[in-house]
Order: structure tokens, then sequence, then C-alpha cells
């Protein structure tokens, strides 16, 4: 499974919330290998978004933005079907996991094309 590392130096430097970061070391300690399947099980743990938009280079950020809406394009027909709270929570948890794969993938992708960099 392809990983790439990110560490609560990586974090602070962004401008996460002392709260995100506090909660990361008491989670993962200084690093944490990310993993799509790794970032789908924090999914409502970690705004992944915020990750996005502030540890991803453009293009990372464009790689992203294109998978979330394509996780757009698969879950707003099941919006439409929402009958019920609950239906909403799994469509939500459904949402933010595919979001958080998001991530982990263009970050990972980011990461690999650093070292293939000259």
């Amino acid at each position: 499974m392809k990983s790439r590392t990110l560490t609560l130096k990586q974090l602070r430097d962004a401008g996460a919330w002392k709260s995100q970061c506090d909660l990361f070391r008491s989670l993962f300690g200084e690093s944490v290998k990310v993993t799509a399947r790794r970032a789908a099980s924090f999914h409502n743990v970690f705004d992944w978004q915020w990750a996005a938009r502030n540890l991803l280079s453009l293009k990372g950020l464009a790689r992203f933005d294109v998978a979330v809406a394509r996780a757009d394009q698969r879950t707003i027909p099941m919006v439409i079907k929402v009958s019920s709270s609950v239906d909403l929570a799994k469509f939500l948890a459904l949402y933010r996991r595919a979001v958080a794969r998001a991530f982990a993938h263009a970050y990972i992708a980011e990461g690999e094309q650093q070292e293939k960099a000259p």
C-alpha cells in the first residue's frame, strides 16, 4: 500500500489549530504514514479539505478537486434518496471518507513526484 509521511511540524508550519495538532500528537506522535485506508478511517476526525488547501501544491490541489468532484457525482444521487437523518448520516460518512481518500491519494502522488524530480 502506498504511503507518505505527514509530520506534526508540517501541520504547525501550515497553521493548523493547536487543538488539531494536539489531537494529531495524541494519535500518532510526531508523524504518521498517510494511506488512503488510514485517512478514510479518520474521515470524521480531521478536516481533510483544510489539509488539501494547506498541505498540497496547486497541482496536488487540482488532483484532489477532481477526485472530490467524482465523489460528488457518485453521492449526489444518493442525497435525493435521503429520507431520514440516519440516511443522511450514512451519506455524510460515505462522502467524508471519499474526501479523506482523495486527500491521501493526492498527497501520496505529490510525494512520489518529488522523489522522481532530479
